[in-house]
């Protein structure tokens, strides 16, 4: 049978996670390519309990994916926005980890987890967070410098009809007004 090229990059980013059982896993798979995006990278993953279930948590670049299997082991995919997450908390044992994540409307708590690998996962995650902050901050600055461009940019048309007397003081005063009233 050939995989595609979604399926192999999948097994390819899994294989240094703690979600490398999930490699010959065909209904895991393809669960998880029905739900993760082309353009997102798979960054961590473990596997812990909610509610006495067992699950894989994978985070890539945008989302926590929580995969979970159903009394017919039939897999189900739920997601969170990492740009959602509202609350981010963990607690390390001598064996095991726990972090609850919180988006507002819910919160789920993930038990169980290995140590070593709740730590290298709230690392990621950490950098995760960081970064689309950072992608975040650097839109707005972005759109606030084109804001700055456009009203600059008015403003000096605004002046070259009013030097050459295409329009008066009035409607100049007007028009410059209203330029800076809706970009404030």
């Amino acid at each position: 049978m050939h995989e595609s090229n979604q399926v192999l990059s999948l097994k390819e980013q899994l294989q240094p996670t703690a979600a490398f059982n999930l490699l010959n896993n065909t209904k895991d798979l393809d669960c998880l390519t029905k739900n993760i995006d082309e353009s997102e990278h798979i960054a961590a993953s473990v596997q812990g309990q909610i509610d006495n279930d067992d699950i894989t948590v994978i985070l890539t670049n945008k989302h926590i994916f929580f995969l979970s299997h159903g009394l017919l082991g039939n897999p189900h995919c739920d997601d969170v926005e990492i740009a959602d997450l509202k609350n981010l908390n963990y607690s390390t044992g001598l064996a095991f980890t726990k972090i609850e994540f919180c988006n507002g409307s819910t919160t789920t708590i993930l038990n169980a987890i290995k140590k070593e690998d709740g730590v290298q996962f709230i690392t990621e995650l950490n950098h995760a967070i960081t970064n689309i902050e950072n992608d975040r901050i650097i839109a707005n600055k972005v759109n606030q410098t084109a804001n700055a461009k456009f009203v600059q940019d008015e403003l000096d048309r605004l002046t070259r009809l009013h030097d050459h007397g295409i329009i008066n003081d009035i409607d100049f005063n007007n028009e410059k007004a209203n330029l800076l009233f809706t970009q404030s």
